[in-house]
């Protein structure tokens, strides 16, 4: 028997002072047990079954034991995103920027010493995986700070203009992601 949690979302753009970026709105949360795992399942049927055509994307989790699945699925066509905000699927809690410091001597950003950092509000139940991040009217910005609940990501600004750099590789659409659990696993010396 497995138990399957499927989050269900909102694809919104979000202005957080200076920084406009884009945002997943949790719709909906729903849990469901069957014989299935969710790398068995027929994805396209699930979705019209279970009634979440009108989400923009859905994030599947399922655990079996120490072995966990999750896979990230976009229900309705969108355009491309430029930046992955965040390596998976996850919830903001953090969001900072980085500035220069007021003197307007040469920065060196992993050195901090001139480089203040400004905390801006966190709109709530919000989560980030890809989407667009720009700031808007700030000279002395360097880039962002995105606290998740799985770690901070850096995200520089790229030739003084306001959106963030990234390679040249896309993001693919959907993600399936395996993990193990730290449980059930001893730590050998």
């Amino acid at each position: 028997m497995y138990a399957m949690m499927v989050k269900c979302f909102e694809i919104a753009e979000v202005i957080v002072a200076e920084v406009k970026f884009t945002t997943l709105k949790l719709v909906k949360e729903l849990t469901f047990s069957g014989d299935i795992s969710v790398d068995e399942l027929s994805l396209k049927k699930f979705i019209k079954d279970r009634n979440l055509l009108e989400c923009d994307c859905i994030l599947l989790s399922s655990c079996n034991g120490s072995q966990c699945v999750e896979i990230f699925e976009y229900v309705k066509k969108l355009k491309s995103f430029k930046t992955a905000l965040s390596p998976r699927v996850d919830k903001l809690i953090g969001l900072s920027i980085l500035m220069k410091s007021a003197d307007g001597k040469e920065v060196d950003v992993f050195y901090g010493s001139q480089v203040s950092v400004k905390q801006l509000e966190v709109p709530e139940e919000v989560y980030v995986f890809e989407g667009d991040l720009s700031i808007n009217e700030c000279n002395r910005c360097l880039g962002v700070i995105l606290r998740t609940g799985s770690g901070a990501r850096i995200l520089l600004l790229g030739d003084g203009e306001g959106n963030v750099k990234m390679s040249k590789g896309s993001v693919r659409r959907r993600k399936r992601v395996r993990r193990k659990s730290r449980r059930g696993l001893k730590k050998k010396r």
